[in-house]
């Protein structure tokens, strides 16, 4: 009885440590680089300003420059038509995010001078916390409306995947 009552007390102890906060000195494991240089990695300044009447729920949030950045793995992407004068779109993206800890953030820059709208999809996250290592898959809906006439190219992450009508 004593042997299994010490292994379930080591199992406890493991538990509890496991689940605990990290404290401000804990490092991260190789496992979390510093940075995703092959990810797009969150603003440091302010975007710039998107079409008028915009609402994104995934805009970066004034704090991101405390959180690190990271990937967003987009899988699939859709562009949908709605049916209005001018014309509005709907960007439906899914993929997975590297953590349940991660946020999504999805940043839509006003059009360029050659007409040119980048759409910048990644994460950001605590550094200091403790999270699970599961992907997080995620669904979003990005909205792209009340552009000036004209024909734009979208890019998503730095790849062209359609041109619109404005």
């Amino acid at each position: 009885m004593k042997p299994l009552l010490t292994t379930l007390v080591l199992f406890l102890l493991a538990l509890v440590s496991a689940c605990a906060p990290a404290s401000e000195d804990s490092r991260l494991p190789a496992a979390y680089p510093n940075s995703y240089p092959s990810y797009p990695s969150a603003p440091q300044t302010a975007p710039a300003a998107p079409p008028a009447d915009f609402e994104n729920p995934y805009a970066p949030q004034p704090d991101d420059v405390k959180l690190q950045s990271g990937p967003a793995y987009v899988e699939n992407y859709e562009l949908q038509t709605v049916s209005t004068l001018p014309p509005e779109y709907r960007l439906v993206l899914s993929g997975n995010l590297p953590t349940p800890c991660h946020a999504l953030r999805i940043q839509l820059a006003a059009p360029d001078a050659q007409n040119n709208l980048r759409i910048t999809v990644y994460s950001v996250a605590d550094p200091n916390m403790m999270c699970t290592q599961v992907l997080e898959p995620f669904q979003a809906e990005l909205p792209i409306r009340n552009l000036i006439p004209g024909r734009y190219k979208l890019w998503l992450n730095d790849q062209e995947i359609a041109e619109i009508d404005g």
